[in-house]
């Protein structure tokens, strides 16, 4: 309990220094998650835009900053909150288990920020292109608000870079044979709807265009986790019936 009461200290304190730096760095952060909107200005033909996001009250900007501070801490801290909590978890485990959990802290950061740059490369300039393309059509103004722009980019990148680790979850059900990768390749027309509908949620605009872009990585993660799964658990299998055998000699 002491070990792990440490853990936690050390994981808010990395969390406040992040969340300090970004907000010491506000401008420049706020800066860089205008990127996506330059983009949609670009693809509708008028790249010398200037982005004006206007506040509606005295206080939006107070609430704009903190939302960027700590989303922002939350992003920064992840790496080290995560070796904190492998620290605290490996002097428990087997070798195998270390060996195993190496390669699967490794894949959650590679996920994660796969997840977050497609959102914030591909899917958010796409949203926001089809966006400002209606809004001409119709002759509206674009009004946006620091508040509602920033939080659309911060909970489409999290939404998506946090969707990205669902393989992990499907190889860890396999590896434990709670389920069958056979079981869960017959059932793809149900697993197919559930990503149209998740996708269908963290798309911004639902527009078909951003929920393919969305959901198709999503069902080759999928795919994919269905191979690693099913190769990992005969492996296990195999494992498990040579310890047996030694066992029996």
């Amino acid at each position: 309990m002491e070990e792990l009461r440490w853990v936690l200290i050390k994981s808010m304190v990395v969390l406040m220094i992040a969340c300090g730096l970004v907000l010491g760095f506000g401008v420049w952060f706020a800066d860089a998650l205008q990127w996506p909107l330059l983009q949609a200005f670009k693809l509708i033909g008028d790249p010398d835009r200037e982005i004006l996001l206007r506040t509606d009250g005295p206080m939006n900007v107070f609430t704009f900053i903190l939302q960027l501070a700590f989303f922002g801490g939350v992003g920064l801290s992840l790496p080290f909150v995560l070796y904190f909590a492998v620290s605290f978890i490996a002097p428990g485990l087997t070798d195998q288990e270390k060996n195993i959990l190496k390669p699967v802290c490794l894949a959650i950061l590679i996920l994660f920020i796969s997840g977050v740059a497609l959102a914030f490369f591909l899917l958010l300039p796409f949203y926001l292109y089809v966006s400002l393309s209606f809004e001409q059509a119709f002759n509206f103004a674009s009004l946006w608000t620091p508040v509602k722009y920033y939080g659309l980019v911060i909970w489409t990148v999290l939404g998506l870079g946090m969707l990205f680790q669902s393989p992990l979850v499907i190889i860890l059900l396999i590896y434990l044979d709670i389920v069958s990768a056979d079981r869960l390749r017959a059932g793809r027309r149900y697993a197919m709807f559930i990503i149209l509908v998740i996708s269908a949620l963290i798309t911004p605009g639902g527009d078909p265009l951003t929920l393919m872009v969305t959901a198709l990585p999503l069902w080759g993660l999928y795919e994919g986790s269905l191979i690693v799964g099913a190769r990992l658990r005969a492996r296990r299998k195999f494992e498990e019936v040579d310890e047996a055998t030694e066992e029996w000699k």
